[in-house]
């Protein structure tokens, strides 16, 4: 009759596929060659120039975030030429590169002669609430946060001593049942809007964790239909977010610096999907739709496999 009594029923499969999907698309970046060039910052690890969009940076319309998932250097190589790739030092849980080069070339405008960059790169439906908070060995953490859009994936990360300025990621499970007690691991539960966040306290007793820690709630609003050519272009906003305070650096303050930079978009959105309600997945566990298919497929298991791809049934 309830979440809780669902997931003592709930096998690792049944976890997957429950919570929303974001659709995705690509944005354009005009940035002004010139005062791009000026503002350019040396890095004296490799002797050239660059400046950085930061990993989180954000791009709003209407009232819809989407969100970049690695950062982007722009670099000016020993021959003057420039150079557009990801940064993929630290990979996303969410997203997979296929290349690390961004597609980019130099335009001229007709309307005044100038001469810009112009970059296009996939970006995905969904921003970060970012809670931090501490963890304290003699009460344990457990913290309820809300959240307004439809739950897409968290992300748990802490710091102490040991870790020095640095956070280090926890795994994260759903399911209470079973975790590692030498692999420091946070428990999640959505339940209404609300994403509780407990820490095992075996990990205080073994001193694997304290300190401090981050909780990234990562929310879409799931399906999702947009024009985005019917926007005026002053209806677009570039937010260079830095949610890890050791990314916000040097070249990242020089791209902030820079006055002639538009990000746009004129793509159709079509895709995303909503995240199963309560008796869409009860259904689901009871009927066996995501374990081992049995002869002939059911009629449970085809919905459950066109809704995981994001169609509704209509009989």
């Amino acid at each position: 009759q309830t979440a809780d009594d669902l997931y003592l029923h709930m096998s690792d499969k049944e976890y997957i596929d429950r919570f929303a999907t974001p659709s995705t698309t690509r944005f354009s970046l005009l940035i002004n060659k010139e005062e791009l060039l000026s503002k350019m910052v040396l890095d004296p690890s490799t002797g050239i120039r660059k400046v950085t969009i930061p990993r989180h940076s954000e791009f709003i319309v209407a009232g819809v975030i989407f969100s970049l998932q690695y950062p982007i250097d722009i670099k000016q190589l020993s021959h003057g030429g420039l150079e557009v790739v990801y940064d993929a030092t630290v990979t996303s849980p969410l997203q997979t590169l296929t290349t690390n080069t961004v597609d980019k070339e130099e335009r001229t405008l007709s309307s005044n002669n100038e001469v810009v960059l112009y970059l296009e790169f996939d970006v995905s439906q969904f921003f970060i609430t970012s809670v931090k908070g501490d963890l304290n060995s003699a009460t344990g953490y457990n913290k309820v946060i809300g959240f307004r859009d439809d739950f897409y994936h968290a992300r748990v990360f802490f710091k102490t001593g040991t870790t020095g300025s640095a956070w280090k990621e926890m795994y994260t499970t759903h399911s209470y049942q079973v975790y590692d007690i030498k692999t420091p691991t946070a428990l999640l539960k959505v339940s209404n809007n609300e994403l509780t966040v407990t820490v095992p306290q075996i990990y205080f007793t073994s001193g694997l964790v304290g300190g401090s820690i981050r909780v990234d709630i990562y929310q879409t609003k799931g399906a999702l239909n947009m024009t985005l050519d019917n926007y005026k272009p002053s209806s677009f906003e570039a937010n260079w977010k830095t949610i890890d305070d050791s990314e916000a650096n040097v070249y990242v303050s020089a791209l902030r610096n820079i006055n002639s930079i538009f990000a746009y978009s004129t793509r159709p959105i079509s895709g995303g999907k909503a995240a199963l309600s309560f008796e869409q997945l009860r259904d689901r566990v009871i009927q066996n739709t995501i374990g081992a298919l049995d002869q002939p497929i059911t009629g449970m298991q085809i919905t459950t496999a066109l809704q995981n791809k994001g169609y509704e049934i209509v009989r």
